[in-house]
C-alpha cells in the first residue's frame, strides 16, 4: 500500500466517521426538539388545570358562603319557630286536665 492510497483511505474513513457524528447530532437534536415541544405542551397542559382549579376554588368558595347563609336562615326561621310556641305554663288551665276530659267539657 502506497502513501497516496493510505491518505485516500484515512481521509474517507475521516469523512465516514465525521457524516456518522454528524447524522447523531441531527437525531439528538431532532429528538431533543420533539422534548422540548412536548415539555410546553405539558406545562400549558398545567397551567390550564391550575387557573381551572382556581376557578373551581372560587366557586367553592361562593357556594360554601351561600350555604352558610342558608344555613342561617334556616336557623333563624328555625329559632323563630321555637320561639313562636307557647311555653307550657302560658297555656293555662288547658293542659290541668287530660284530653278525654277537655273533650267532654266542650261538648257539656
Amino acid at each position: 500500500m502506497n502513501l497516496e492510497s493510505l491518505s485516500l483511505l484515512l481521509a474517507g474513513l475521516a469523512l465516514t466517521v465525521n457524516l456518522v457524528i454528524l447524522i447523531v447530532v441531527w437525531r439528538v437534536l431532532l429528538d431533543t426538539g420533539r422534548t422540548r415541544k412536548a415539555g410546553d405542551e405539558r406545562l400549558e397542559i398545567l397551567r390550564e388545570q391550575q387557573e381551572r382549579l382556581r376557578y373551581m376554588n372560587t366557586e367553592r368558595s361562593v357556594l360554601k358562603e351561600e350555604l352558610e347563609r342558608l344555613r342561617q336562615v334556616i336557623d333563624e326561621r328555625e329559632n323563630g319557630r321555637q320561639l313562636a310556641l307557647p311555653a307550657p305554663d302560658e297555656l293555662g288551665e288547658q293542659h290541668k286536665y287530660p284530653w278525654w276530659r277537655r273533650m267532654l267539657r266542650s261538648r257539656f
